[in-house]
């Protein structure tokens, strides 16, 4: 589902510079978990918008929305996070040893942390698909939070800082957070951050792929999706230019 297929388009007028602080940082390590890394963190500012400070489990996340030794899909962990939800982290943390690239290990513990139940979740109430034009992402950022976003992490793009992308395929989730003049803010999970409390930037030139983001749907989003598909030529113009 498509934002602007479902939601209305209110008018935001957009700052030169936009940041969504106070997020919280953790390694993923060696462990292929970063979808479940940056939905869990995209769900637990929700929280703290409405008052309550939780932590969420990115393993049992990960596992249950079909995560292996490849990592995972943005939709099943959004799907995970709207249906049966996030357990609480004390409940299932992060695994002691470090053999994340191991597939006989990510096998083991994905049998043992497959029987954990959901108890107590947190979930999402909906999520809809941005169109990953400049301009819509900021609104996005600033009506409905931080957005899920694939990169490409290969060393030379991510590592040398100059943020720049070097292949249009994505092997990496973080969060788009805000942007200035010259650059975009994301949230990332990787070391490369940690110094920084998991706040990163890419070159204002980076372009996006996918960007997904938690918000609320109309009881009748269906009925309001299949209208505008009733004219698609309109439809492709508005997601691909």
């Amino acid at each position: 589902v498509w934002s602007d297929e479902i939601l209305a388009g209110e008018e935001v007028a957009l700052p030169p510079k936009y940041s969504i602080e106070g997020l919280n940082y953790e390694y993923q390590s060696a462990y292929p978990f970063c979808v479940s890394f940056a939905a869990t963190t995209m769900l637990e500012w929700h929280y703290m918008r409405a008052g309550a400070t939780v932590k969420l489990s990115q393993p049992h996340l990960f596992f249950n929305a079909g995560g292996g030794v490849n990592g995972s899909s943005f939709r099943p962990n959004l799907d995970i996070l709207r249906g049966p939800g996030a357990i609480d982290y004390d409940k299932c943390p992060m695994p002691t040893a470090n053999y994340g690239a191991d597939g006989v290990y990510i096998n083991k513990i994905k049998q043992e942390i497959l029987t954990i139940p959901f108890t107590d979740p947190k979930t999402l109430k909906g999520y809809v698909r941005i169109t990953p034009t400049e301009d819509a992402l900021k609104k996005a950022i600033m009506q409905y939070g931080p957005l899920l976003v694939g990169v490409n992490a290969t060393v030379k793009s991510y590592y040398s800082w100059n943020g720049r992308r070097e292949k249009m395929s994505d092997n990496h989730a973080v969060l788009l957070v805000g942007w200035d003049d010259a650059s975009w803010e994301i949230f990332d999970s990787l070391a490369w951050v940690k110094n920084n409390a998991g706040y990163g930037t890419l070159d204002k030139s980076y372009t996006f792929n996918t960007a997904y983001v938690v918000t609320e749907l109309p009881d009748n989003w269906r009925e309001i999706r299949d209208a505008a598909l009733s004219e698609p030529y309109q439809n492709a113009l508005n997601h691909y230019g």
